[in-house]
């Protein structure tokens, strides 16, 4: 029997019998997203590292010891990725907010008033006491006895909602 052969029935035979296993201890600590992929890597690892396997210890806790650092590597990247994930929104969130206040700057009292009044009551009453009252967040939160979360992300929107009629008032053109 050639040696490829061998070596495929064995590869066959390994991942037959510990596949469920490899699967089990990966569920506890990946998600469900990235369960496949955390387990193909488990099975690669244990073909590549197999000539090494000595058969100091069984089989089984070999494989587990693999998994099991296969899966702090996928908790590590995705621990990483979400924490650019949010930088990188953090980072949209402030550039809209200051493009949005820097066109608020721009603009005169009147002009302000009016795109103000075409919002809803609730919202046009923190924009005004934010925008024209020049009152902060907490002060705010505490006059109309709301979070200070809501009060932060109705006037996020309300200037979103403003800069939207303001380009539709210049025919579509993005400010």
């Amino acid at each position: 029997m050639p040696e490829e052969n061998k070596d495929s029935g064995l590869y066959k035979k390994i991942y037959n019998e510990n596949y469920k296993y490899v699967r089990n201890i990966l569920r506890k600590s990946i998600n469900n997203n990235d369960l496949e992929d955390a387990t193909q890597e488990v099975f690669l690892r244990i073909f590549k590292g197999l000539d090494n396997f000595k058969g100091n210890s069984k089989i089984q806790t070999w494989i587990y010891k693999i998994t099991e650092n296969v899966a702090i590597d996928f908790k590590k990247k995705y621990v990483k990725e979400n924490k650019q994930n949010k930088k990188i929104a953090q980072h949209k969130i402030y550039k809209s907010y200051n493009f949005t206040k820097h066109i608020f700057d721009k603009m005169n009292y009147d002009q302000l008033l009016k795109y103000i009044d075409k919002l809803s009551p609730n919202d046009r009453i923190i924009l005004k006491l934010r925008e024209i009252n020049n009152y902060d967040y907490k002060k705010i939160s505490k006059l109309l006895n709301i979070p200070i979360g809501t009060v932060k992300s109705r006037i996020f929107y309300s200037r979103k909602k403003i800069k939207k009629m303001i380009e539709s008032d210049n025919g579509g053109e993005e400010l």
